[in-house]
């Protein structure tokens, strides 16, 4: 059973050194300045990660008017998107995604789309251990210049709640499928890594694709230094030379 609305305000309400309330509707500035941070923290801190629990699925409706320019599709992102995170299982905020998101509205160039997205969840029971630890932080320092005097505090609540983000990414990571994001075609970056052209052929065109040179492997040498000690040296295609000491491993 997750906690209630009253029970987290009192812990962001204790990381302040203030009394507990009763309840988060009573009339106390306590109680009053949880309530006028509540939902801004609640959805600041759900759109810096996928969170696990509030992530969804849904098939979005086209809308009837295409987008002016760029897209071919337009759809109406549901009442409870926060942050969208796959579009027809192609990654958002990664090179192969293919839609933007415009006031309310999501464009695309697809027929269909198959949103998965982090939602709004206001119920407090849903929440994950970990979002309620660091919601309380921050709210804590959401609320702190207008409860407490003491100099830095809303800055340290805030590092800590970010430290309880990163240490909760394990978790969540072991409860999803692994995904690897593969390299795109016409990669900028690969070009400029490997030398090949930036303006690939046409997908229509009948020539052989031109190919890069071949990358050459670095070679590597076992030497003794003028004090008797061994180290590797590695000699790198471009004639950079770097030696490293070779350290012997106890028993």
């Amino acid at each position: 059973m997750g906690c209630t609305q009253t029970e987290l305000a009192n812990v962001a309400l204790g990381h302040l050194g203030e009394a507990r309330i009763l309840n988060i509707d009573e009339q106390s500035p306590q109680a009053e300045h949880c309530r006028r941070m509540w939902n801004l923290t609640r959805d600041g801190l759900l759109r810096q990660r996928h969170w696990n629990f509030a992530l969804r699925l849904a098939f979005l409706s086209p809308l009837a008017n295409a987008p002016a320019f760029g897209w071919g599709w337009a759809y109406q992102l549901p009442e409870d998107y926060l942050l969208a995170v796959e579009l027809n299982s192609r990654r958002g905020g990664t090179s192969e995604a293919r839609f933007e998101i415009i006031g309310n509205q999501l464009h695309c160039a697809d027929c269909e789309a198959r949103l998965q997205y982090v939602r709004r969840v206001e119920q407090t029971s849903l929440w994950d251990a970990a979002f309620c630890e660091a919601f309380c932080l921050k709210l804590a320092s959401a609320i702190a210049p207008s409860i407490t005097a003491a100099p830095g505090l809303a800055g340290d609540l805030r590092v800590e709640a970010e430290r309880i983000m990163v240490k909760a990414f394990g978790p969540d990571n072991l409860e999803t499928r692994p995904r690897a994001v593969l390299a795109q075609s016409a990669s900028g970056y690969l070009n400029a890594r490997f030398g090949y052209s930036s303006y690939p052929l046409p997908e229509t065109s009948t020539e052989p694709a031109k190919t890069g040179p071949p990358v050459k492997a670095p070679a590597i040498a076992l030497v003794t230094g003028s004090d008797g000690a061994q180290y590797t040296k590695t000699t790198f295609p471009d004639g950079t030379v770097r030696f490293q000491a070779v350290y012997e491993t106890l028993p």
